[in-house]
């Protein structure tokens, strides 16, 4: 599915717009197109992601054909609290190899203590073309997030968001 937004700004209450509601929702994969987006070159894609393990790992192959369509730089990014120390959890290190060992990519550990602000500084910083997100819960031992996250990356989004399921 591909879909423009509105978006919100911060002035106004974060009342979930029909996209965002409808990322949470569906059950493949949605392309989210900003506001005043006029040019679309995906060179580097960032996959915003928790430290948790990963359920499932087979929406990652969708990533993976977009990525060597485009021969697209892939950015892992995980946001840490401050004080908290990297890890990669030999689960989703193992995983993260499998799909993307024959392309370019890393693990990029920014702190900030709000998620949705760390994951936009990351985007603005490094030339991120495409912010890839997983919105429904894919970690074993959490409980399962009711995607305010998504929400908010949809609404607020400055590049074009891809949530994948």
């Amino acid at each position: 599915i591909i879909m423009g937004t509105k978006g919100s700004t911060e002035e106004e209450s974060v009342a979930m717009t029909l996209t965002s509601e409808l990322v949470t929702e569906a059950n493949c994969p949605v392309l989210v197109i900003p506001p005043r987006k006029q040019e679309f070159r995906v060179r580097n894609i960032a996959l915003a992601l928790g430290t948790d393990d990963m359920d499932s790992s087979l929406a990652l192959g969708v990533l993976f054909d977009i990525a060597r369509a485009f021969d697209a730089k892939v950015h892992i990014l995980s946001v840490l609290k401050e004080g908290e120390e990297p890890r990669l959890n030999e689960r989703n290190q193992s995983i993260l190899e499998y799909y993307f060992q024959t392309l370019d990519y890393h693990h990029a550990f920014p702190h900030n203590s709000d998620i949705e602000e760390g994951i936009s500084s990351y985007v603005k910083q490094n030339d991120i073309n495409l912010l890839a997100i997983m919105p429904r819960n894919h970690a074993t031992k959490s409980t399962p997030s009711e995607g305010r996250l998504t929400k908010l990356l949809t609404m607020h989004a400055q590049v074009p968001l891809l949530t994948i399921d």
